[in-house]
């Protein structure tokens, strides 16, 4: 297939199980990523490991 993957494991605020259906703690686990992909000294890895 040829296709880029990437993972991400930034560090949540709280541990959220797969089946998690509560929208507050989705909220809150969407809001770590953001924070953890906008942090500076993760924008550097991030933008090195996009495809040229």
């Amino acid at each position: 297939m040829n296709v880029p993957f990437y993972r991400f494991s930034p560090l949540l605020s709280e541990n959220v199980p797969l089946e998690c259906v509560d929208e507050q703690r989705i909220e809150t686990m969407l809001l770590d990523t953001h924070t953890y992909i906008e942090d500076p000294k993760n924008q550097q890895w991030i933008n090195n490991s996009q495809p040229a």
